[in-house]
């Protein structure tokens, strides 16, 4: 009965995101959260992501059968949401309870692109086993989630491709036996809370293909590292562009004499994400119809792009991107700070990760406004509440993201729609 008021539901929306004045809920009509955690591999590539989403915070008291509606609805909205923005290959991690399982719920998604994780919580029953059996023999690979030795996890591992190891705050001798138990079964190894990039080279060592957490936001510092002067001259250009001290005939010049940036920008607005009428073929041109301030946020994002040197140094960049997107866009709803000013606050949060040197070092001459530099260097001020936001919501802490959203006066109702359309834009803007 379950399962066929969510196909109803599902079919009236033809599993797609309900609107409403912009607002982003579920086929039942709940406002979602959603967002998404990258796996890497061994190599620092983007292997895919764990889809993170809840019911948004202002929308949690539903009836016993909505509630299950609701919970099953949020995974295929979430989906709706990120996947145009995955790249060709990368899978999407999607958590499941055994009723989900039992009920056939993650079969109405592609397997080409969902694995289908299941929560540590799930027990082994037969109706569970033979829901696994299914999915595999249909094509989806199956994710065991959260592994730590328990015994019920090692009755799912015949019908597993791939094991999460919770190897947050675990010494080597634990995470090894856990490795031992799994190698049997031939699943690849996927450690999970890897907070920094110690516990990346350790998990490495014991076989780990790949590796799920923020250690790519925490910049490894690099005993003795200065900054390059081309590092410099970058990191300063920025600045110039967070300050607002530039016009338009300076952006274009800087855009012009550099071969590389100008056909970036042409590529860029010839893309079929804007599907202009007919070809653009002059910065000049190019300027023009972006306008100022769309252009110095292209240049910005482009200036950061230049500073990667590794495919995890890429992400961390789109990541920066995405992010001083994300907060622009959600300021954009009425929260009274400039829409410029927090997209600089975003981009400019990563640059410690991207270039292996401490914050201090990053902004140190660069002629900041005093709030911006105190946000960055996590001193507290009237910005750091909203990196802080950012930073959790990324994260999927949604309790921290909902108690900081209003503080803030954030419409949590508004705040899937803004990091949907950040996730896109950034991807536009390094494709």
């Amino acid at each position: 009965m379950l399962l066929k008021h969510l196909r109803s539901l599902l079919s009236k929306s033809q599993g797609a995101v309900v609107q409403d004045d912009g607002v982003i809920t579920t086929v039942s009509g709940v406002p979602v959260w959603v967002a998404r955690q990258p796996v890497f591999t061994a190599q620092g590539g983007i292997w895919g992501y764990e889809l993170l989403s809840r019911v948004c915070p202002e929308n949690v008291c539903r009836p016993a059968e909505d509630a299950y509606v609701a919970t099953s609805s949020v995974v295929f909205d979430g989906v709706e949401m990120v996947a145009p923005a995955l790249a060709a290959g990368e899978r999407l991690l999607i958590n499941y309870s055994g009723e989900m399982l039992v009920d056939g719920v993650p079969a109405m998604l592609p397997p080409d692109i969902c694995v289908v994780e299941v929560l540590e919580d799930v027990q082994p029953t037969q109706e569970v086993l033979a829901a696994l059996l299914r999915l595999r023999q249909a094509g989806y690979m199956v994710a065991l989630d959260d592994y730590i030795g328990q015994e019920a996890a090692e009755t799912l591992m015949p019908l597993a491709d791939i094991v999460k190891v919770d190897v947050l705050g675990r010494e080597r001798e634990a995470i090894a036996r856990d490795v031992a138990r799994i190698r049997p079964y031939g699943c690849t190894l996927l450690a999970e809370k890897v907070e920094d990039r110690q516990m990346v080279d350790l998990c490495a060592e014991l076989g780990f293909d790949l590796f799920q957490g923020f250690f790519f936001s925490r910049p490894q510092l690099v005993a003795g590292k200065k900054l390059t002067s081309s590092e410099t001259v970058k990191t300063r250009l920025l600045a110039r562009m967070a300050s607002g001290e530039y016009d338009m005939a300076e952006l274009g010049d800087i855009i012009r004499i550099d071969a590389a940036l100008s056909t970036r920008l042409l590529r860029y607005l010839n893309s079929a994400f804007f599907a202009l009428p007919s070809p653009v073929v002059s910065v000049s041109q190019a300027a023009g119809l972006l306008g100022q301030e769309k252009l110095r946020r292209w240049l910005c994002v482009a200036i950061l792009s230049d500073m990667e040197s590794s495919p995890l140094s890429r992400h961390v960049a789109v990541q920066a991107a995405q992010r001083g997107k994300f907060l622009e866009l959600v300021c954009g709803t009425g929260c009274g700070r400039p829409a410029s000013e927090m997209f600089m606050l975003g981009l400019l949060s990563m640059l410690d990760g991207l270039l292996s040197v401490s914050m201090e070092s990053v902004i140190a001459g660069m002629p900041l406004d005093e709030q911006l530099t105190d946000a960055l260097l996590g001193r507290p001020g009237p910005l750091l509440p909203w990196l802080r936001f950012a930073a959790a919501y990324e994260k999927g802490d949604w309790q921290q993201a909902a108690e900081l959203a209003r503080r803030l006066g954030v419409s949590g109702e508004e705040v899937s729609r803004c990091y949907s359309e950040a996730i896109s834009w950034a991807a536009v803007m390094f494709a």
